[in-house]
C-alpha cells in the first residue's frame, strides 16, 4: 500500500499490528534513496500524479475496464480539484507506488534468455557456494 500519509495514523495502525511490511516506501529514481516514511503527502505529489496519469493514459488506458477511473481522468480540472475526485487520487497513488517497476519488468522481458545463459548463471552461483 502506498498511502497518503499526511497524518501518521495509518502508518501507526499497520505498524502496531505487525503489518508495516505491506507499506510501500518511495524511492528517488535519481539517487535510489528510500524515504523514511511510507507513502507521501498529497501536496508534494499532486503534479507527479498527473504526470503518471498522462503516461498511463498514453500507454495503458485502452485496456482499462473500470470506466469510472477513465471518467474521473476526463472530468478533473487540475491538481486543485483532486479533493473532489477520490478515485482519481487513489489511483494516482497506486501509479506512483508502481513507478519504475514496469520499466524494470519491460527491460527483463526484452532481454533474450537462452538455456546456455541460464546454465552459466547457475554454474557460476553453484561454484561460488562450493
Amino acid at each position: 500500500m502506498f498511502p497518503e500519509i499526511d497524518y501518521p495514523f495509518l502508518w501507526d495502525y499497520f505498524d502496531g499490528r505487525g503489518y508495516s511490511g505491506f507499506l510501500l516506501y518511495k524511492i528517488d529514481p535519481r539517487t535510489f534513496r528510500i524515504s523514511n516514511t511510507p507513502g507521501d503527502t498529497a501536496n508534494r505529489v499532486k503534479q507527479d500524479i498527473f504526470t503518471e496519469y498522462m503516461t498511463w493514459i498514453e500507454n495503458e488506458a485502452d485496456e482499462e475496464t473500470h470506466i469510472e477511473i477513465l471518467e474521473e481522468c476526463r472530468d478533473i480540472d487540475g491538481p486543485e480539484d483532486m479533493t473532489n475526485y477520490d478515485l482519481f487520487t487513489a489511483g494516482g497513488y497506486a501509479l506512483l507506488g508502481t513507478r519504475g517497476i514496469y520499466d524494470e519488468v519491460q527491460a527483463l522481458n526484452e532481454k533474450e534468455y537462452t538455456l546456455d545463459s541460464y546454465l552459466k548463471k547457475r554454474t557460476y552461483s553453484y561454484s561460488k557456494i562450493h
